[in-house]
């Protein structure tokens, strides 16, 4: 990540990082919280998309949430990879059993706390997004049939 650079006097040698690094910590820094895995819009191209099929439903494993908040410093906007999502409703149970654990054990901590519960809503915007087909169908089923009932 770092490169030895030697300035103009051969005893003087300081490390270089790249500008992604510096944006990577101005990330961090920049007020957003919670287990997140965020992804440079400039690197995404809607080709290479990877897509999961969740439930009668596609959904791209990199996605703009709609109620995250992204980090307002960055010179660029980002989206998030979405980690979290999986097809397995046992994993799902799990992975869910194991984020109300730290909800619960990061009250110690103002810090710790407020980052569970940023990721814990992070958790429920996917599982709010993989479960919408749900909501489609109960929409459909509640309309009234053109053809008439018998």
């Amino acid at each position: 990540m770092r490169k030895l650079t030697t300035s103009y006097s051969p005893t003087v040698q300081f490390y270089e990082y790249p500008e992604w690094l510096f944006d990577a910590i101005s990330a961090e820094k920049s007020g957003y919280k919670g287990m997140r895995l965020l992804c440079a819009d400039m690197f995404i191209h809607e080709s290479d998309l990877p897509a999961v099929k969740v439930r009668n439903s596609e959904i791209n494993i990199i996605a703009k949430l709609r109620y995250s908040r992204y980090p307002s410093a960055l010179p660029f906007a980002c989206s998030d990879v979405l980690w979290c999502l999986d097809t397995d409703p046992a994993c799902e149970a799990a992975l869910s059993e194991i984020m109300q654990r730290r909800l619960r054990w990061s009250a110690q901590d103002d810090e710790e706390f407020q980052r569970a519960a940023t990721t814990q809503v992070l958790f429920h915007e996917v599982y709010a997004k993989t479960h919408s087909d749900f909501s489609k169908r109960l929409a459909q089923v509640a309309q009234p049939n053109p053809e008439g009932s018998a």
